[in-house]
């Protein structure tokens, strides 16, 4: 049997993943933009399955305000199932907003049809209308 040699702690140190603290940057990035409803370690979960997704939710933001207007709650949930855990974008709506369905058609049209298929199905849109939105 070999003899085990002992190395010493400065020529094999540990290295922390980068992933840590880029997956921990986008989160932040992310709570600057959108409300989070879910726990952050299921979104980020998702975000490390399909790293795309940052992207996407980042790029998001600004379509959606173009289409439903500046200052909307743009609010961030994980929504899991047994089969997978899929991201869900809510835009919060007053109740005298006209036409949301037609602004939602206009924001997938001009935008997320052309994206979608990147996000492998793991995130979607929506909007929900309520009091003091």
């Amino acid at each position: 049997m070999p003899d085990l040699v002992k190395i010493p702690w400065s020529q094999a140190p540990i290295q922390q993943p980068q992933e840590t603290s880029q997956s921990s940057e986008q989160l932040a990035t992310l709570q600057r933009l959108y409300t989070f409803l879910s726990d952050a370690s299921l979104i980020s979960d998702v975000m490390e399955r399909v790293p795309i997704l940052y992207i996407l939710l980042k790029e998001a933001v600004d379509r959606l305000h173009r289409v439903f207007g500046k200052g909307k709650l743009l609010q961030l949930e994980a929504l899991a199932s047994d089969d997978d855990t899929v991201l869900r974008v809510i835009v919060k709506l007053s109740k005298d907003t006209e036409t949301p369905p037609a602004l939602m058609r206009k924001f997938k049209q001009e935008w997320w049809l052309k994206n979608c298929s990147q996000s492998e199905a793991s995130l979607v849109f929506d909007y929900e209308i309520g009091n003091g939105f």
